[in-house]
């Protein structure tokens, strides 16, 4: 009677990898010849597996990954140019606990989503708490949000996410708005260690540059000028901007194809003085120097410019 009303009371209390373990020992002969500290660690050691077990799949829930993926699962036989190093950087998850951000990209296919899970799933593991979030089904949340006044909301509630899996991004055309919704968001909701956003305006290259318009070339100078102040107000110390394109296609040209080889570069560090970075050797000058900035080890060709603004 008297263990029925012990394995009650843990089961009350909600300590269900203790009372667990408690009738295992029940009916386990070699618990008989443990001391009392033996039996009583046991009983810990399952009570806290349990409850670790246990957050885990709440974490894993409240995610919800898109896809069951693991580090562990990853395929290094199909050459897909995922750098292995790399891969073992970010599955410490320290870049989560120094608020850096993750880019994956690459073609179709070849299984960015499912690395991104790879790594929420990694994150969970290791205590964070992670929200995967379809980009198109994002904005289209964020919209309803800004309708029924629970914007606000929405920003405390992401504001509790360490990590935030943006999908398919750029699958969707979205309105200006919806960017600066999404700014909002994402500044609002950082962590205090700052965050690293990578945007492509490709308006500049398929609207403007190949068809050869110079007057909605203007007009996108204008706007992006406009916003700037905005972007810059938002930028502390430890921020860095970086400004460039990947190729030129001049509007006022008679050609629909790329025409310049050499493409602007801007780059701030706010509190450093403004240098001159000179003519840069090759385009992967940019990602040595974002390596750099995000800790990452140092690969390929490219020379990072980090030590020259100051």
């Amino acid at each position: 009677m008297l263990t029925e009303q012990t394995f009650n009371k843990l089961r009350d209390m909600k300590l269900n990898g203790m009372a667990a373990c408690y009738e295992r020992m029940q009916t386990d002969p070699a618990s008989a010849q443990m001391s009392f500290q033996e039996r009583f660690a046991m009983l810990v050691d399952s009570e806290h597996l349990d409850q670790q077990n246990r957050a885990l799949i709440r974490r894993l829930n409240y995610a919800s990954l898109k896809q069951d993926a693991s580090i562990e699962a990853i395929n290094w036989r199909v050459h897909r140019g995922i750098d292995r190093a790399v891969m073992d950087q970010l599955s410490t998850c320290e870049w989560i606990r120094y608020g850096q951000n993750c880019i994956i990209t690459g073609a179709t296919g070849l299984g960015k989503s499912w690395l991104a899970c790879a790594l929420a799933q990694k994150a969970c593991r290791e205590g964070y708490r992670v929200l995967y979030q379809y980009c198109p089904r994002l904005f289209r949340d964020m919209l309803a949000a800004e309708a029924d006044g629970s914007f606000t909301r929405m920003v405390r509630r992401m504001a509790r996410i360490d990590l935030l899996i943006i999908d398919d991004w750029g699958l969707e055309a979205a309105e200006r708005a919806q960017y600066r919704s999404l700014l909002e968001l994402l500044d609002e909701g950082a962590p205090p260690q700052g965050q690293l956003i990578l945007l492509n305006l490709v308006d500049f290259d398929m609207l403007w540059g190949h068809r050869c318009d110079p007057v909605g070339f203007k007009g996108g100078l204008e706007a992006f000028d406009a916003e700037l102040p905005h972007l810059l107000a938002r930028l502390g110390e430890q921020d860095l901007l970086v400004l460039t394109a990947d190729h030129g296609n001049d509007p006022t040209g008679s050609s629909t194809d790329h025409s310049r080889e050499y493409v602007p570069l801007l780059a701030l560090w706010p509190g450093r003085p403004g240098r001159e970075l000179g003519t840069r050797s090759s385009f992967t000058d940019v990602g040595a120097t974002l390596r750099e900035w995000l800790g990452l080890p140092v690969a390929g060709t490219g020379q990072s410019f980090l030590a020259e603004m100051g």
